[in-house]
């Protein structure tokens, strides 16, 4: 039997005594009560001792010992004598070791107020006085723990210190008289740095081991606290036999057999600590793998034992090693396991809001919190990890106390994700200035702080204020500032003497500073110092038998401007060695590689003249962009990204094009890089049926995973309070697509397209035309035949820039005049000689129709109504066909890929609609008045006509009055087969995903692009926006994305939209939707909305050959088949 079922047994045979003297008082007997204090006093201690020794986290054993002491108290005579007044503080005594564990477990103020309340009645008790003396101190300690509050150190001590010179030298409590005494140095000297108090602390836990008795819980407490003491005067002397005999002390305790619960996890923890703190110094892999075997048993141990305070810093210490796992071994899971364990740790201080909160685990989770979400941004750069880093980082700053050793470490750790947000491309300038108000106001405050007694600490700190004056000035290129950030460089070179990452980090920062005063001076010397810099590195990393991989883009910055300043072409080649290593290194970030392989593409071109080698770089750049927009990013922060970079899929496709490159080639990469958000949506919802049919395993995991993105919240799969980590989702997106591919059947899965044949045929109903601009732009232009490149000289981006800039005049000061001279520019200079070179002279029989022309542009041209180009005057005076609408009927797509959706969905929503005839329908919806803007008195007559021409084949839902609402409109086009909307357009400057159309309660809720584009329209086949602006996207580095209302009535389903590119008048719209709907008639008057683009241009054209002013008829576009 073992020692808990005796102990259960026992329990039970005290609690039927108990019960059967209950029963006796029932009867009228009693028992006398000297039996009823030590029954009771047996019971509490004995079910003390199973609550010590099991797992329970509740007070289920501890409610019933307390009850059992306090029945006791009662029992005991009223205090006449020392005999009594000996029994009572020796329940007393009993009672505050309940309430101590129960402190252990629970850390609650109110079992510290409990414990420290009976202890103070114990004082004096002859046989527990002394230990009393001993756990008071321990509570004064714990409560500086929580509190941070000085005072109760110094309480605890001057309590500890006087006991110890009472207490005789063989007295069984000196022991832990020591102890405490020395845990409360220890905290003194953390906060203070004192290593005095430390030196002092470390000899008496010394003594208190070597004092300690042999009872496995005391030899495993003693022990423990020595090996954490030694270990933390290692950090600050970096004395090797410190921690030698730090590990030795551990060793023992984890040697003791049967350890309580706690004491296991609290040993496995500390392993743990150990471990990565070996690995730091001396990069041995091994020690880093036993670290993790180590959280793997601590893990264990916490599943067991899930409440006591403790657990915080047992999650945190998973999440350093799984962290420090990510940067040995580069696996992006480490750090989603370690925010995920370290987020855990933190939700559970936190959660002890309305208790105590231990300010050591908060500021240090908080701290280690700061620092994955640094590194998560790093990685994936995504602003959310960033502003998260910043967000714990300044908490656990501001809540550190300002005289602590450790302000400044977590002070300028806050400066550096500062000055990243500083450096961001996404700040704005008012957040850029602020971002460094705040940092120097952090740094002030911690130079007026202790210097931190490590040295690897003090070499960071004074990495950081170099950072800081670098960047602060470095707009100025002052080179005093570049001279005093040399300074502080070579300050943490002196500081870190033995810690191997930060002696390298030194050296990397003194190297980039040398470059940067080269760079200022055009010095070769200072190129050669930063190279010194970096052969240490390397020198280094070759001892401790790591690669130097780390230093490449500093060595590449370094060549490269050697090269620049010398013209020597060694430098240039070296430059583009290390750069294509940079590239093809999985251990590089992403946003690191697109700029080594951008780098690459101009060196190749400067020091080689390899065009071709260039066009290869770039292609891969924006290769390594798309994974950077990763589907682990907010949408928000997708569109961060693709500002960031949006002239790569240009410069790409141009580079390809001075390459020699064929049109296939070009249209891939052009394809690739642009419209990216659309791209992702359309890849979503593509049907996997064929992939199913074939490899049905993966068809299932590629849909779980799109399920699981499309979710705004994941729930961890062990924590349910930390959400999962969408990039990790997104890894294993991207390795499920890698794996489709790589069959044989399935390589061209999702991707554009990678034949000819298959290139040509998305031109079978009509040429599609690719404009690439450009200082001369390239047409790329697309028949079922064959396919072929086209220079425009006279259509450059220079001269798209101006024609723009008259587009904005003209509409703002309704010159038609300069409208049409812009219109015969479009023409001459674009529209001519596609059309010439396709065969399309205009000249036809009344009989003959119109050729299809689908247009996709990018840049300037997407501002430009290319469409409506032409000689309009010249026509409508003598009927010369000189205007693309005369000779085409024209529609726009953004991408290929766009185009070939929106026919596959028209030709499914038209099957659909025949087989099912009976449920047509029309969603028209007019706002005569909205809400802060002008009226629209003719929107009623428009919806009225249109439901008048559409009544006799459809049914009509009508939205006049009241007012149509945002859910009106969502629910009508859930069902619709034509939806008209009548209505205020509104573009949103800044974010494309908020322009929105005004409806009754667009003030609450409107119906943007954001909410569009996340709806499935399962069967509406037309769009009319009859509105201002609904193809408008006024952000410069999002064109080519076509996020407009248009495009996302287009990504939510719907095959073709009628949309405007600038203000249209109200009276002039009600004609043009008669006339629109009037040409979808077929010869027995049914309705054919695939004559949406055929029917719009002969409208436009009745209004042109009206000589109506282009200001009111070119803004009307098609979009889709």
């Amino acid at each position: 039997m073992s020692n808990r079922e005796r102990l259960d047994l026992r329990i039970k045979f005290l609690a039927k005594i108990l019960k059967d003297e209950a029963q006796r008082l029932l009867a009228g007997l009693e028992t006398p009560p000297a039996f009823r204090l030590v029954d009771r006093m047996i019971l509490g201690q004995a079910v003390f001792l199973r609550y010590r020794t099991g797992t329970d986290n509740d007070f289920g054993d501890s409610n019933i010992a307390i009850d059992a002491l306090k029945s006791a108290l009662t029992c005991i005579p009223i205090p006449n004598s020392n005999k009594n007044d000996s029994l009572a503080a020796f329940v007393h005594f009993k009672l505050g070791n309940v309430y101590l564990e129960r402190l252990l477990r629970t850390g609650r103020r109110r079992d510290a107020d409990d414990a420290e309340t009976h202890f103070k009645q114990a004082v004096g008790h002859k046989r527990s006085h002394f230990r009393v003396i001993a756990n008071l101190a321990w509570i004064c300690r714990y409560r500086y723990e929580m509190t941070g509050t000085k005072r109760f150190l110094e309480d605890g001590l001057q309590l500890v210190e006087n006991a110890i010179v009472q207490a005789p030298s063989d007295h069984s409590a000196l022991p832990f008289l020591l102890e405490a005494c020395g845990l409360i140095l220890l905290s003194r000297s953390e906060l203070d740095g004192a290593t005095q108090d430390l030196d002092l602390a470390i000899e008496l836990l010394r003594t208190s081991a070597n004092l300690s008795s042999k009872k496995r819980n005391d030899l495993v407490r003693f022990h423990l606290n020595l090996s954490q003491a030694l270990c933390k005067r290692f950090t600050i002397s970096e004395q090797k036999p410190d921690f030698d005999q730090a590990v030795s002390e551990l060793e023992t305790v984890i040697a003791v057999p049967d350890k309580l619960p706690r004491d296991i996890a609290l040993c496995y923890a500390f392993r743990g600590s150990l471990l990565l703190i070996q690995f730091s110094y001396w990069k041995d892999k091994k020690d880093l793998e036993e670290g993790l075997r180590s959280g793997v048993e601590l893990v264990r141990a916490l599943m067991k034992h899930g409440h006591v305070p403790t657990i915080n810093d047992m999650f945190v210490t998973i999440g350093e090693v799984m962290r420090i796992r990510y940067f040995k071994l580069g696996h992006s899971d480490n750090l989603s396991e370690a925010y995920a364990c370290i987020k855990k740790g933190c939700n559970n201080t936190q959660l002890r809001s309305s208790d105590w909160r231990s300010r050591r685990v908060e500021t240090y989770a908080l701290y280690l919190l700061g620092m994955v979400q640094r590194n998560r941004y790093n990685k994936f750069g995504s602003p959310a990890f960033l502003e998260e880093s910043i967000s714990a980082f300044r908490l656990s700053a501001a809540i550190t106390n300002p005289h602590h050793a450790s302000f400044a470490v977590r002070a300028s750790e806050l400066c550096d994700v500062l000055r990243k947000r500083y450096e961001a491309t996404h700040a704005s300038p008012a957040q850029r200035k602020a971002d460094l108000e705040e940092a120097s106001a952090w740094l002030v405050r911690a130079l007026r702080a202790p210097m931190p007694p490590s040295p690897r600490d003090r070499a960071r700190f004074a990495i950081e204020i170099g950072h800081y004056i670098w960047e602060a000035q470095k707009a100025g290129r002052n080179i005093s500032a570049v001279d005093n950030a040399l300074h502080n460089y070579e300050k943490a070179v002196e500081f870190a003497t033995t810690e191997f990452d930060t002696q390298i980090d030194a050296w990397h920062n003194l190297a980039k500073a040398y470059i940067m005063k080269g760079d200022l001076l055009h010095d070769m010397k200072a190129y050669e110092a930063a190279s010194d810099q970096v052969k240490l590195i390397e020198e280094s990393m070759d001892k401790m038998k790591e690669k130097a991989t780390g230093i490449m883009p500093t060595q590449a910055r370094l060549y490269t401007a050697q090269y620049k300043l010398s013209g020597e072409k060694r430098h240039g080649e070296q430059a583009i060695e290390v750069n294509y290593k940079i590239f093809n290194n999985s251990r590089y970030d992403l946003r690191v590689k697109v700029q080594a392989a951008l780098e690459n593409g101009n060196l190749e071109r400067q020091v080689n003249s390899d065009t071709k080698a260039c066009a290869e770089a770039i292609a891969t750049a924006m290769d390594l962009m798309l994974r950077y927009t990763s589907e682990g990013y907010s949408r928000s922060d997708q569109l961060s990204v693709i500002r960031e970079y949006s002239k790569l899929p240009n410069l790409a496709a141009l580079a390809a094009v001075l390459a020699g490159g064929d049109v296939l080639q070009i249209v891939q990469i052009f394809e690739k890089g642009r419209s990216i958000i659309w791209d992702r949506l359309l890849s979503w919802r593509s049907p996997v049926n064929e992939l199913r049919e074939k490899q049905q395993d993966l068809a299932d995991r590629l849909v779980e995973i799109r399920n699981k993105l499309l979710r705004k919240e994941e729930r961890h799969r062990i924590f349910n309070d930390v959400e999962l980590d969408r990039f990790q989702l997104a890894t294993e997106y991207d390795e499920i697509m890698i794996k489709i591919r790589s069959q044989e059947e399935f390589k061209d899965f999702l991707l554009p397209p990678k034949t000819v044949e298959k290139l040509n045929a998305h031109a079978v109903d009509g040429p599609v035309v690719i404009i690439v601009p450009g200082a001369v732009a390239v047409a790329l232009i697309i028949t079922s035949a064959k396919s072929f490149t086209l220079n425009l000289p006279k259509f450059g981006d220079d001269q798209c820039n101006k024609a723009f800039e008259s587009i904005q005049k003209a509409l703002s000061t309704s010159d038609s005049g300069m409208m049409h001279d812009l219109l015969r520019w479009l023409w001459i200079s674009a529209a001519l000689p596609v059309l010439e070179s396709l065969g399309f002279h205009g000249r036809r029989t009344p009989d003959e129709q119109l050729p299809r022309l689908w247009w996709i542009t990018s840049g300037f041209v997407n501002l430009l109504p290319l469409h409506a180009a032409g000689d309009h005057e010249k026509a409508a005076e003598i009927g010369e066909p000189c205007t693309l609408l005369d000779r085409a009927i024209c529609s726009y797509s953004p991408t290929l890929k766009a185009l070939s959706y929106a026919k596959t969905r028209m030709r499914d929503l038209v099957s659909r609609s025949r087989k099912n005839n009976a449920n047509r329908s029309v969603l028209l919806a007019a706002m005569e008045t909205t809400m802060e803007r002008k009226p629209l008195p003719n929107t009623p007559k428009e919806v009225d006509a249109v439901a008048s021409i559409l009544g006799a084949q459809f049914s009509i839902r009508k939205y006049i009055k009241p007012l149509p609402t945002k859910r009106d409109v969502v629910l009508g086009l859930r069902q619709c087969t034509i939806a008209h909307l009548a209505c205020h357009g509104e573009v949103n400057n800044q974010d494309p995903l908020k322009s929105r159309i005004l409806l009754a309660d667009w003030g609450r809720c409107s119906l943007n692009v954001n909410s569009l584009m996340r709806m499935t329209i399962s069967n509406c086949q037309l769009a009319y926006l009859s509105a201002c602006e609904t193809a408008v996207n006024r952000d410069p580095a999002l064109r080519d994305e076509g996020l407009h209302l248009s495009g996302a009535f287009q990504m939510a389903g719907v095959p073709n939209t009628i949309a405007t590119s600038w203000e249209i008048m109200d009276i002039e719209s009600v004609q043009v939707a008669i006339d629109f709907y009037n040409g979808l008639k077929g010869p027995n008057g049914e309705i054919d909305v695939s004559k949406s683009a055929a029917s719009l241009n002969s409208a436009v054209l009745r209004m042109r050959n009206a000589k109506l002013s282009p200001l009111v008829w070119a803004a009307y576009i098609h979009f889709g088949v």
